[in-house]
């Protein structure tokens, strides 16, 4: 029963994220060919890595209010697991979806649509495009590490423990 409970929290969190993501996406840019598509799915990956790293980081935070529901402290556990596993599995993908087309587009195996100019806030926001791309890739980076020291069962857990009091 408490298993179910936390297939149905993980699922409800990922299916909500991304039913509000389908809602928000203009049609045009799922059915505009490859890369309208790429673009829409390079978002969805990207929000769905940010929406379960943060539940992922509340429930770090160990909110009682939650745990009793869950199930205790080992299905809480198990469900920030869970979160943080599919927020590297989302964050890998979104930096697949960003980085082959360009290799293939390097190597002429796919060509790239006509850029149009940025106006307004897009505009001033893409000069800063460089920065967060750099950025989040060693963000990315960091993450697969911190991932592998978590779940490597020679790091003792209580090297990650905060003691207060």
């Amino acid at each position: 029963m408490q298993l179910h409970r936390l297939k149905w929290a993980f699922a409800a969190l990922l299916g909500s994220i991304g039913l509000l993501w389908l809602l928000a996406t203009p049609v045009a840019s799922l059915t505009g060919g490859f890369w309208p598509l790429r673009h829409s799915l390079i978002m969805l990956f990207g929000i769905l890595a940010t929406a379960s790293m943060s539940a992922a980081v509340v429930l770090a935070a160990r909110p009682v209010q939650i745990e009793s529901w869950l199930g205790g402290l080992d299905k809480y556990y198990r469900l920030h697991k869970w979160l943080g596993t599919g927020a590297l599995v989302f964050a890998l993908v979104h930096w697949l979806l960003e980085t082959v087309p360009r290799k293939l587009v390097g190597q002429g195996l796919l060509v790239r649509p006509e850029r149009r100019g940025l106006g307004g806030e897009e505009g001033l926001l893409a000069a800063w495009r460089p920065a967060a791309t750099e950025l989040g890739e060693i963000a990315l980076y960091l993450f697969i590490l911190l991932m592998i020291v978590a779940l490597w069962r020679r790091i003792p857990y209580h090297w990650f423990t905060v003691r207060i009091g």
